[in-house]
């Protein structure tokens, strides 16, 4: 059955974070609330001087902001451009989907979030070289890459040693 939402009557949560330009108010999953599994979807508001994330894009996601309320600087691989109440973004997946929101202004930046979930997404972070693994939420720095079948040697030894354990 469908469900309405309306920004205004829901609750929000104040996601304070490690670095306090980048502190939010979220909401819960909406998609959750309404049995929807192929995309999550929250509202958020960026207060003054507040980023939205960190630069990034989604090798397996892609994700839609409508912009309801107010509305200051997107940040993309084109550059910074100013976006606007009633404005719908829509970011692809891979470098040319990187987005990043920015409130340069007094009243908050209210908007929706919505981003399909296909339960294993990597997003990187081309300022600072970070990879994230989601959901696990493990964080790496990219550049450290190896052969495939590098620390493999010896993997007659690992079976012989699980052999011993089942005696």
């Amino acid at each position: 059955m469908p469900k309405v939402f309306n920004y205004k009557n829901e609750q929000m949560k104040y996601q304070n974070v490690e670095l306090h330009e980048y502190n939010r108010l979220t909401s819960e999953n909406l998609s959750k609330e309404s049995n929807v599994n192929k995309f999550d979807c929250k509202i958020r508001i960026l207060e003054k001087w507040n980023y939205s994330y960190p630069y990034h894009y989604h090798h397996n996601a892609e994700e839609v902001f409508v912009i309801l309320e107010w509305a200051w600087e997107l940040r993309t691989s084109e550059g910074i451009q100013d976006i606007s109440k009633g404005d719908i973004i829509l970011f692809e997946i891979w470098k040319s989907g990187a987005h990043q929101l920015f409130n340069n202004q007094i009243a908050p930046l209210i908007y929706v979030d919505i981003k399909t979930n296909h339960d294993l997404d990597v997003c990187e972070y081309p300022d600072t070289e970070k990879v994230i693994l989601l959901p696990s939420k493990e964080i790496f720095y990219k550049g450290k890459k190896t052969n495939y079948f590098e620390g493999e040697i010896n993997i007659s030894r690992v079976w012989e040693d699980l052999r011993k354990k089942d005696i």
